[in-house]
């Protein structure tokens, strides 16, 4: 017992060549610049895709009264710049359509009126007015079924 205490051998390290840390570093920081240039991007893109409901837009979508008397809440179009509004009442698509024509056509826009292909159950339709007046635009899309409508109000100044 009387033998000296050594050190164990340590077997050698198996582990990236020597020049692998620098080109490590420069893969991580390209993959860091592309992942905040991707964020960069879809931010952009979201931000084009969608609009802003301007004191404009908003003025001129008050002027037009809703259908029924509703108070509608206007809101960012996420669909493009103008604001947009929903509204649900029980009533038929002709009776909607035809306030809207009315109100919009007195007030000197040309409208225009289109049934559009549904995917649903039977009974259910759609339709769209769109008016223009100058360089603004009112685009109301109704979807009907069982006597209830829904209407996307989207006004563009």
């Amino acid at each position: 017992m009387g033998g000296p205490i050594g050190t164990p051998e340590v077997p050698p390290r198996v582990d990236l060549p020597a020049d692998a840390a620098p080109r490590r570093r420069i893969v991580l920081a390209v993959g860091a610049i592309a992942i905040v240039a991707l964020v960069a991007i879809v931010l952009f893109a979201t931000r084009q895709s969608g609009g802003r409901c301007s004191d404009q837009d908003l003025h001129l979508a008050q002027q037009i009264p809703a259908y029924g008397g509703a108070h509608l809440e206007y809101f960012d179009d996420p669909e493009g710049p103008g604001c947009a509004a929903v509204l649900e009442v029980e009533a038929s698509a002709t009776e909607v359509l035809d306030h809207y024509r009315g109100v919009l056509e007195d007030e000197g826009w040309d409208v225009s009126v289109q049934d559009t292909p549904v995917e649903g159950p039977e009974g259910a339709a759609a339709s769209e007015l769109v008016a223009h007046r100058g360089e603004s635009e009112v685009t109301i899309a109704l979807e009907t079924f069982d006597d209830q409508v829904s209407a996307a109000i989207r006004v563009d100044e």
